[in-house]
């Protein structure tokens, strides 16, 4: 927390929004499964100044997966822990797979559908996305597609 909020400076005069969230209070969205890892969100709907971008911390357990999907907003990544292999597939149709580890970056605009693994030891990463509205729960995922597609 900042401690500005309960104690502010002198100088401030109440007129300059909120800048800072702790992750670490965001509710953790568990993934499915004993093995799969978690989420911590943050969006304009927890910091009201942020109608910029949103970001998400994701852990993945070791070889844990996060399925095809995509979202309304680009996406940005630094890898903070482990590795991570990241598929995508363009516009075009061309596939790309790389290991992405830490301090490595990525990035998926808006629309591309792409898939993360975690390597052997696991991962975390922090995801920036170019709403502030954006929402992890409103990701589309290529198994939600096929439920909606008959058969």
């Amino acid at each position: 927390l900042d401690p500005e909020l309960y104690a502010p400076r002198g100088t401030d005069v109440g007129t300059t929004p909120q800048f800072m969230f702790d992750m670490g209070l965001a509710h953790n969205r568990a993934g499915v499964g004993n093995h799969s890892g978690w989420a911590r969100q943050q969006n304009q709907d927890v910091l009201p100044v942020a109608k910029a971008m949103a970001g998400v911390d994701m852990r993945l357990e070791p070889n844990a997966y996060r399925e095809l999907h995509w979202h309304t907003a680009a996406e940005w990544s630094l890898a903070l822990k482990g590795c991570t292999r990241v598929a995508a597939i363009d516009t075009d149709g061309r596939t790309y797979i790389d290991d992405v580890c830490e301090g490595d970056v990525w990035f998926f605009p808006a629309g591309v559908p792409h898939s993360l693994q975690a390597l052997e030891m696991g991962t975390e990463f922090l995801l920036v996305f170019g709403s502030g509205a954006f929402n992890e729960k409103a990701t589309f995922l290529v198994t939600e597609l096929m439920l909606w597609n008959p058969v």
